[in-house]
């Protein structure tokens, strides 16, 4: 199984990289990691999320690339019904003040497991990208203010039969723009 979240965010990949990037910085930015307790290793860092809780996730890592604006670790020890999980963790530089946030996760069902399992790792990388969102929101704001998304959405997709189309979310020009000459 792997799951990928990611976003867009309007900061340079530098800055982002020692806000958001480091392994032990999970929670300055991960809404349900309440408490975070790193460990530094011979073998790898070890992170405990939530320690001395029913909720408490241990993870090593396995390596770490500054440069690169990455890394990986191993899941030790979770509540979840899961085995071999691998996350990475990725910052792309887009330009030079936009960065790309990808988080991904492998990882296989122990017998216990069912789709409420693989929904409950979806949802916990889809809060921490939310929280990555949420800390950066004045920066993935690309919208002025008081644009109705909804009606530039149905502008587009009635001009081009899609939402998809490359252009800002608009408001579409009606009868209160045009000019008549009555």
């Amino acid at each position: 199984m792997v799951i990928t979240e990611t976003a867009e965010i309007g900061v340079d990949v530098e800055r982002m990289w020692r806000e958001v990037g480091e392994f032990g910085t999970l929670n300055h930015w991960h809404p349900l990691v309440t408490a975070l307790d790193v460990r530094r290793q011979a073998d790898g860092d070890v992170r405990t999320a939530n320690p001395r809780t029913p909720r408490e996730q241990v993870e090593r890592l396995r390596w770490e690339d500054a440069s690169r604006h990455s890394y990986e670790y191993t899941l030790e020890h979770t509540h979840m019904p899961v085995r071999d999980f691998t996350g990475a963790f990725r910052l792309e530089e887009l330009a030079p003040k936009s960065t790309r946030v990808i988080w991904s996760v492998r990882f296989e069902l122990s017998e216990d497991g069912d789709e409420t399992t693989v929904e409950d790792v979806a949802q916990f990388l889809h809060a921490g990208m939310g929280g990555i969102k949420e800390k950066y929101r004045a920066w993935i704001l690309g919208e002025p203010r008081g644009v109705q998304r909804d009606i530039a959405r149905a502008d587009k997709r009635n001009r081009t039969g899609s939402e998809s189309e490359p252009v800002r979310d608009t408001p579409p020009a009606g009868a209160w723009n045009d000019v008549s000459s009555d």
